[in-house]
């Protein structure tokens, strides 16, 4: 019987920190606000041209780095966005997780040979 596990996850921030104070200039607000209404204290802005494909593919290679192991090893891949036959980098994801074998992956993702 196959049985489906989750052996790693990944996670990229971009470099680039955003404290609530440099929002103070531009909109009617401050820090105190924010946190109180949000909880939110600072956020992490992409960098010039890094695209959100470029974010996955660092959050994947963090996985594959915490479990372990290569590309070759993995069946499958859940990410929060769905794969089109084109990728819209910087769309917000609605948040639903879907799942890809890597076949599929490298399809929309316009790789031949299945490894990103």
């Amino acid at each position: 019987m196959r049985r489906a596990v989750v052996e790693s996850i990944g996670h990229y921030l971009p470099e680039r920190v955003v404290e609530n104070s440099e929002f103070e200039a531009t909109l009617d607000t401050n820090d105190a606000w924010i946190r109180s209404r949000t909880g939110i204290e600072r956020r992490h802005f992409a960098a010039e041209g890094e695209t959100t494909s470029d974010m996955g593919i660092k959050a994947a290679q963090a996985a594959l780095a915490n479990a372990g192991c290569s590309v070759e090893d993995v069946d499958a891949i859940i990410g929060n966005g769905k794969l089109t036959n084109k990728v819209a980098d910087n769309d917000i994801s609605d948040g639903t997780l879907y799942m890809y074998t890597m076949e599929e992956a490298a399809r929309f993702c316009g790789v031949a040979d299945g490894a990103p």
